[in-house]
């Protein structure tokens, strides 16, 4: 009997591979290759997702036709993130996704810091891309929100941000209507 993939299959294969991380470049790199042939035909195997692992980065990258996405310590912007929107000065990102969707193009980013929830928000509220006002603001508990769009709201920048363990993890958030 075939053995069809599975998203269960697919964590399975990815355990296994970071099992075998101590054992050598050849078992890593045949690792590395198992789990992304195991994630790209799980489902119905007709997804056109190209996967790759980049163990000694830490790095895990998807990209479909709809997008693409990263993961782990060696994430970077993607390329096409907007220009105009600052990234906060020292943090480090943690995961990056681009995609279209609903006739929407967007970006949306994890980053970490040493400094403040609140710091994180004002920098993105002193620093907002131009045409772009606060929408809506939220403080609750540690956690704050900040919400900047235009005034046809075609554009929306999203800060949420939550200290925890000495850093804050924050979400940024862009979104813009395709023409």
């Amino acid at each position: 009997m075939p053995l069809t993939p599975s998203p269960s299959r697919a964590c399975l294969a990815v355990a296994v591979a970071f099992l075998g991380l101590g054992c050598g470049a050849a078992v890593e790199k045949a690792s590395e290759k198992a789990v992304e042939v195991a994630i790209e035909s799980a489902g119905d195997g007709q997804s056109g997702a190209k996967v790759d692992i980049q163990s000694q980065s830490g790095t895990i990258s998807i990209k479909t036709a709809e997008g693409e996405a990263s993961f782990g310590a060696g994430t970077t912007l993607p390329a096409d993130f907007p220009k105009d929107v600052p990234v906060y000065p020292g943090a480090n990102v943690v995961s990056a996704i681009a995609a279209n969707d609903n006739g929407r193009a967007g970006h949306h980013l994890v980053m970490e810091t040493a400094d403040g929830a609140d710091k994180v928000v004002d920098f993105y509220k002193s620093n907002a891309p131009a045409g772009l006002t606060a929408k809506a603001e939220m403080n609750a508990g540690g956690s704050r929100t900040l919400m900047l769009t235009n005034a046809d709201e075609s554009r929306t920048v999203a800060v949420m941000a939550n200290a925890q363990g000495g850093k804050t993890r924050f979400t940024l958030t862009v979104s813009n209507k395709l023409q």
